[in-house]
């Protein structure tokens, strides 16, 4: 998960057959500066808390399709044996994430050459090659 591109839409949580994600955002303050996800979506809640228990998850991958930022994906490690249940519960959020404070988009905009308008395409010939 990168939890820096988390929005707080809590759309993965609704997703979950087994509940096993819980989130709590909140609204970031007014005089906050802007952040943005890495897709260029502004980020405008504060997640506060973003667990997800691994010992309900059934990896069923139903979360990670609804994510607006692709922030909660799979990977191919599953394998988490351990005698101590709490040892699966991961905590996502933290107080020192970096995030991004330009837009990324409006970067990648100034960075892009500027394209040069196509020509018009020369007009077409009648069927049959008369005029």
């Amino acid at each position: 998960m990168k939890f820096e591109d988390c929005i707080g839409c809590g759309q993965c949580v609704r997703a979950c057959p087994v509940n096993c994600i819980s989130l709590k955002a909140e609204k970031r303050p007014a005089d906050a500066p802007p952040i943005w996800a890495a897709n260029g979506q502004p980020i405008k809640l504060h997640v506060a808390v973003f667990d997800i228990d691994m010992s309900l998850c059934c990896y069923c991958n139903l979360c990670t399709y609804p994510c607006p930022t692709n922030c909660i994906y799979m990977t191919p490690e599953y394998e988490f044996a351990t005698s101590d249940l709490t040892q699966h519960l991961y905590r996502f959020a933290k107080k020192d994430a970096v995030f991004i404070t330009e837009d990324p988009r409006k970067k990648a905009a100034a960075a892009a050459p500027a394209e040069a308008p196509a020509s018009p395409a020369p007009p077409a010939k009648p069927a049959g090659g008369v005029a």
